[in-house]
């Protein structure tokens, strides 16, 4: 419960009581989360590859934007995905049209902005995408909310670019805990690799020598098995 409705209860309420299933930034226990560090330019065709790996059924995809929702739909539609967008600019005719498909499974993807998706209840979505990370911790928490629900399973993808690390981490304090990362051959952020080169690159250092004693240089880094 947000603290704002909080505060507005108590003012209203005489003595209410407050029943909680689980703490206050805690995700559903079926809820399986997922990182996958890519560069920015690559997150569409990462997106399209572990929607076929995967074979994923009902898709709810996230982004900050009304253009970015609109543009990452037409290319899903493209690579073989049914896929709608729904957002503030989309009429209320055109949203219930969407969203209708998306719940009879005539459309596999339903990209959304937060706005648009505030208050969305669709039974068995397969697939929760963060395709761009929200700013609020609270936000990513009613994003992954809409899948694993009456007690059943989901799986909360985040496709997490180098400037997203930051909100990566707030999220991660939020909800107490570190989220798996999973690196996919092809798709690895360059700034990852780059951090595993420099570890596993070599550096020399020089020991203090006597007088006299050939220079030796000693060897640090990490060696492929």
């Amino acid at each position: 419960m947000p603290a704002e409705i909080q505060r507005l209860a108590n003012e209203i309420l005489k003595q209410p009581e407050v029943i909680e299933i689980a703490r206050q930034g805690t995700p559903a226990s079926g809820v399986r989360q997922v990182v996958y560090p890519v560069d920015t330019t690559r997150k569409s065709d990462l997106l399209v590859h572990l929607i076929e790996k995967e074979q994923m059924s009902k898709v709810l995809v996230f982004t900050r934007t009304k253009n970015r929702a609109e543009k990452l739909a037409t290319h899903l539609n493209r690579k073989g995905s049914m896929a709608e967008a729904i957002h503030g600019d989309k009429s209320q005719r055109e949203r219930t049209q969407a969203l209708l498909a998306f719940r009879n499974g005539d459309v596999q993807v339903l990209v959304a902005t937060n706005v648009a998706a505030r208050g969305l209840d669709v039974k068995e979505i397969s697939h929760v995408v963060n395709y761009e990370m929200p700013d609020a911790p609270e936000d990513y928490l009613h994003r992954i909310g809409r899948t694993a629900r009456a007690e059943k399973t989901g799986d909360a993808i985040s496709l997490v670019s180098s400037c997203e690390r930051e909100s990566l981490r707030n999220i991660e304090r939020y909800i107490g805990t570190k989220i798996r990362q999973v690196v996919v051959d092809g798709f690895a952020s360059s700034d990852l690799g780059q951090r595993i080169a420099s570890k596993a690159e070599p550096s020399f250092k020089t020991r203090a020598r006597r007088p006299g004693q050939a220079r030796r240089p000693s060897y640090s880094g990490y060696t492929k098995g």
